[in-house]
């Protein structure tokens, strides 16, 4: 099924649009109740659930009716997509206050008091960060943070400095070049897919602190990369290499310099100091996950402590998820609709030629798929990338976080298209 569907374009033509909208809201709160705990609904009933809302009288009348839903939720137990997901997914809004009375202090939830953005919408899951960026004006990373951040509730739950955020946002961005693949887009790509990827979980599963650091950690991943690997820089014996003795030289060089940035202009000074060292030693953990050298040591350790995750985790576990988050989100071009991922495979294909001329002028051994001169199957490489890469750590993404499942999807439809080439 095209991941379209699943998160809400209205396919269904067939309910008559001047059904009474108390009519509708009884026919969701019946299809609610047949929802298994147990497993996710499956992708043709959260369809036609978004259907039957579709036009602005019914969801005007559900969103009246979204305490009672919030109650409903939590009875039913629908953890395994997220009690807020769906409701957001019918409404357009989130039903969870951060103010909730019941809610621990440490496990608070963002509020939303506004409708969603367009790009941060259900149906805008299928992401072209390409477009975005045009759209933007060329200040995708920026514009997209600061939008999910403040959408979020982040920045007065958690009493940022608003302008000093903007400051922050704008330094990072600036510090991405302008390469084929490693650049603000792609940056602003990772940001985006970690935002679907977290909503789809409880959003009591994780702190205001924790998402945070996502966030930033996403937002800064690949900051002042210049395009080759960390492999080029421990075989060249590149300063940064010999800085950090060849381990993650490019990720310790990303999260340390923009930590920097952040001790420079820091917009969390009226956090506690206790708030801000949980979320410094996050965005550290998280960027040093992305380093693809040593993907199947954390695949062994993910696999080892796969589990589905729920609200008052440990933080070790937790911290553990935040890093399955962002390593999916990294590739998560894989799950982007075939025309929008053959753009990125094109971009990465054409900075590995770039890392492969250096290579050859420095007499150094080329990297797999950096000559320019070969004439081996790029498809077959990518058949070979699904299969050991990308498939394994998104059935591992829906065993942790089972809402997710439109993603392996579509990963599954990209690897199909490319076996029927």
């Amino acid at each position: 099924m095209a991941m379209q569907e699943v998160w809400g374009v209205d396919t269904d033509t067939s309910r008559d649009s001047t059904t009474p909208a108390g009519d509708v809201i009884k026919q969701v709160a019946e299809a609610l109740d047949r929802f298994d705990a147990d497993q996710p609904p499956e992708a043709e009933e959260l369809v036609r659930l978004r259907s039957l809302c579709a036009d602005a009288a019914t969801q005007v009348e559900v969103q009246n009716h979204a305490a009672s839903y919030r109650s409903a939720l939590k009875d039913l137990d629908t953890r395994n997509v997220g009690h807020a997901r769906i409701v957001q997914m019918l409404t357009g809004r989130s039903v969870l206050d951060v103010r909730s009375s019941d809610q621990p202090p440490s496990q608070q939830t963002c509020r939303f008091s506004r409708p969603l953005p367009k790009v941060l919408q259900p149906a805008c899951l299928q992401f072209d960060a390409f477009s975005y960026d045009r759209d933007s004006a060329s200040r995708p990373l920026s514009r997209l943070a600061h939008t999910i951040i403040d959408n979020e509730g982040l920045i007065e739950a958690l009493h940022l400095n608003p302008a000093k955020l903007k400051q922050f946002l704008t330094r990072i961005e600036a510090g991405y070049l302008t390469i084929p693949y490693h650049n603000r887009i792609h940056a602003c790509d990772v940001l985006h897919k970690t935002h679907a990827i977290l909503q789809t979980c409880d959003p009591y599963t994780f702190s205001l602190e924790d998402r945070l650091a996502c966030y930033i950690a996403a937002a800064v991943h690949d900051y002042q990369h210049t395009g080759v690997s960390s492999s080029f820089l421990i075989a060249s014996r590149h300063p940064l290499a010999r800085l950090y003795n060849d381990k993650s030289p490019w990720e310790n060089h990303h999260a340390s310099t923009a930590l920097e940035v952040l001790f420079e202009i820091n917009f969390m000074a009226d956090c506690s100091p206790q708030q801000q060292e949980h979320i410094r030693k996050c965005i550290i953990q998280l960027v040093l996950a992305t380093d693809m050298m040593h993907h199947f040591d954390w695949m062994d350790r993910l696999t080892n402590r796969a589990r589905l995750m729920e609200p008052g985790e440990s933080q070790e576990v937790r911290l553990l998820s935040m890093c399955l988050v962002i390593k999916c989100a990294d590739i998560g071009h894989s799950t982007c609709v075939r025309t929008v991922h053959a753009q990125w495979v094109k971009a990465l294909q054409e900075e590995l030629y770039g890392q492969g001329d250096l290579e050859r002028s420095l007499n150094l051994p080329l990297s797999p798929m950096a000559d320019r001169t070969s004439t081996r199957d790029h498809g077959a490489s990518q058949i070979a990338f699904f299969g050991v890469i990308v498939i394994p750590l998104f059935t591992l993404l829906v065993e942790w976080f089972p809402g997710t499942a439109p993603l392996l999807i579509a990963a599954e439809e990209n690897l199909q298209s490319y076996s029927e080439a």
